[in-house]
């Protein structure tokens, strides 16, 4: 009896450490970091305000195939919300720029539903299709206005 006692404590130590690292936004379905669920809950709930703090990278810009295209972590990962996975599951190499090394990365590949077309398609309620609101993607479209990311 006096041995129960005794772990006592210790064991109530360890639950009460599991629930909170369980708990915790990195450890907890769809966390920043976590890889388990396509989408997650913005950012900013888990007090995130940028890309870097959420582990993302800096905007990418593609000049190969599509011109003057910029992709923004900022708004997928953080402000959307989606988890790494989303992309990185086999539409995008984990390498930056290395899309731009297939021929099929251009607007005919996105209107058949490659690469950012997986979700920019028309009929996608995910996103805007890519055939739409060119200066959104496109940097120095004439006679568009693009709104400056940051």
């Amino acid at each position: 009896m006096k041995r129960l006692i005794l772990l006592l404590p210790v064991m109530l130590f360890a639950v009460a450490v599991g629930f909170i690292v369980y708990r915790s936004p990195s450890f907890a379905e769809g966390g920043p970091g976590t890889t388990e669920d396509i989408t997650v809950s913005s950012g900013a709930q888990y007090g995130v305000a940028s890309a870097a703090e959420y582990g993302a990278p800096d905007d990418i810009y593609y000049t190969q195939n599509v011109k003057s295209v910029v992709f923004s972590h900022q708004t997928h990962a953080v402000e959307q919300g989606y988890a790494c996975n989303t992309c990185h599951s086999g539409i995008f190499q984990m390498k930056a720029h290395d899309v731009e090394t297939k021929p099929d990365f251009n607007m005919e590949g996105l209107a058949k539903g490659k690469y950012c077309g997986s979700c920019h398609t028309a009929g996608n309620a995910a996103a805007f299709a890519s055939d739409t609101q060119c200066a959104r993607c496109h940097r120095g479209v004439k006679g568009l206005e693009r709104q400056e990311t940051q």
